[in-house]
């Protein structure tokens, strides 16, 4: 018995097994959970839906270069998820919900002051219309204006002021204030103090928008992308099967950090995810030279903050919505 688990351990096997089950526990996990994965869909499944397109429709109210009657694909998802939500007895005074009224609410009055017809917009908020709070939440956008100290600001202030800018000034950032804030990032808490994040920095524009035209989600709503940050873990850094996941971790924690320095620099940045599908992963690899041990973890476009700029409201849930004290 101890010549085999000699062997095992030579070769890893035991390692790799564990690795096995690990994964497969997580799919089964995943599988049962994910709303495009499954045909029932709950409480939370339902949330999600509806922030998802109502967040689309924010992003885009947003478009410098606005399109008015866009969405069309949004709104049916959102009316489609919010007719379920009302259907399966949910409270239609959730933040979420609310949220989404707010959102639409918003997109109609615009399109009254422009005077363009979005008849089946409202035809279709019309049902949905009697339960929207007043003033109660908010959706949409605001409109703000830049702010030359922030590095006067306490976390506190920095934190909850900080938005995620898509339209940037034509000014190119300052190449120095964006090096500090990465290192200003290193200070980031990782497993074992490894900091297994690797980050590449772009200012080559003929590459940023081959990059973004990849990650496909910031389509048409960026103007004067000034660079471009990539965010990776390198799986080098860590061990077995039980560490699967910590690279996304600390990588992730590092691109917060990164987002907060950046603000303290007064860089606009936003931050794209990276769920790519396999083929655009081996696009962007090949394009970018990432190594098989490295996973994408997020893309974060910066630039210059214009003088007044406009984002999204981005409505968060109130604390008691997902804090459980035990």
């Amino acid at each position: 018995m101890k010549k085999i688990k000699t062997v095992l351990m030579k070769f890893r096997i035991l390692y790799k097994i564990e690795l096995i089950f690990l994964a497969f526990r997580d799919y089964g996990r995943y599988k049962k959970s994910a709303y495009k994965l499954h045909k029932k869909k709950n409480y939370e499944n339902l949330r999600a839906m509806i922030t998802f397109h109502y967040h689309a429709i924010e992003k885009g109210l947003t478009n410098e270069n606005l399109r008015l009657g866009f969405g069309k694909t949004a709104f049916k998802n959102l009316f489609s998820a919010m007719d379920l939500f009302v259907k399966n007895g949910y409270d239609v005074k959730d933040v979420r919900f609310q949220t989404a009224l707010s959102v639409i609410d918003f997109y109609i009055k615009l399109h009254d002051e422009n005077n363009f017809d979005i008849t089946s917009t409202k035809t279709n908020f019309s049902k949905f219309e009697k339960y929207l709070s007043t003033d109660e939440f908010i959706g949409g956008k605001l409109l703000l204006e830049k702010n030359e100290n922030k590095k006067k600001l306490d976390f506190y202030e920095l934190a909850l002021n900080r938005h995620s800018v898509r339209d940037y000034a034509k000014d190119k950032v300052d190449h120095d204030k964006v090096k500090n804030a990465l290192s200003i990032a290193s200070k980031t808490p990782s497993v074992c103090n490894r900091q297994p994040w690797h980050v590449y920095l772009t200012y080559d524009i003929e590459l940023i928008n081959k990059l973004l035209d990849l990650q496909h989600g910031i389509r048409n709503m960026a103007n004067n992308v000034s660079g471009l940050i990539v965010v990776c873990s390198n799986n080098n850094y860590l061990a077995a099967g039980r560490e699967r996941n910590q690279g996304f971790s600390d990588a992730g924690m590092y691109s917060m950090s990164l987002l907060y320095a950046l603000e303290y620099e007064n860089i606009a940045a936003c931050p794209l995810n990276a769920n790519f599908s396999l083929q655009t992963d081996k696009k962007i690899r090949k394009i970018m030279n990432i190594p098989k041990n490295q996973n994408v973890v997020m893309f974060i476009t910066i630039g210059e903050f214009k003088s007044s700029y406009e984002v999204p409201v981005s409505q968060r849930d109130p604390l008691e919505n997902y804090l459980t004290i035990l």
